[in-house]
């Protein structure tokens, strides 16, 4: 059995050092930066030291695995849906999520701003209009898995267009 909290105290001290390098470097604050525990294929204990370690941020890549994890990790979590969605997945994905990185193309944003507009209960925690949504998008010379369609400023111009609809009903 691993010990997270113990690895978890081991390596932040040298993260948070390297987020404030990096903020410096960039004239921002570190404060301002959010740490997002991905907890991918570890148990519900690896949460729970997470959220001891002051990580209350779990970043989980599958809607399935967040369904299992999410009622045993307790109160005081902010769930980040990292992972590739597919649109059949997104009304449970709204449901779990406190905020969706990784919207990757034109037909998972309508389908989100379909189901955000329906719901009349707040999704993910954050009200009616649906968790904050991430654009997925590449960056200029690294190779991807998957595709993104927001590399074409027009879709994402039109994702964007999606969301503040969402946002506006």
């Amino acid at each position: 059995m691993h010990d997270y909290r113990e690895r978890l105290a081991q390596a932040l001290p040298r993260v948070r050092e390297a987020i404030a390098e990096a903020c410096r470097r960039a004239g921002r604050r570190s404060e301002d930066v959010t740490i997002v525990a991905v907890t991918k294929g570890h148990p519900v204990e690896a949460l729970r030291a997470a959220r001891q370690s002051g990580l209350p941020d779990i970043g989980e890549n599958r809607v399935a695995e967040a369904l299992g994890e999410k009622p045993n990790a307790g109160d005081g979590l902010t769930w980040h849906l990292i992972g590739h969605v597919q649109t059949n997945k997104v009304r449970k994905a709204l449901t779990l999520f406190d905020t969706v990185h990784s919207v990757d193309r034109m037909a998972l944003a309508e389908e989100i701003q379909k189901e955000a507009s329906r719901d009349k209960e707040p999704a993910g925690g954050s009200g009616p209009e649906g968790p904050p949504l991430l654009l997925s998008q590449e960056g200029r010379g690294r190779p991807s898995r998957r595709p993104a369609v927001a590399d074409r400023a027009g879709t994402a111009r039109r994702c964007v267009r999606c969301f503040l609809q969402v946002n506006a009903s």
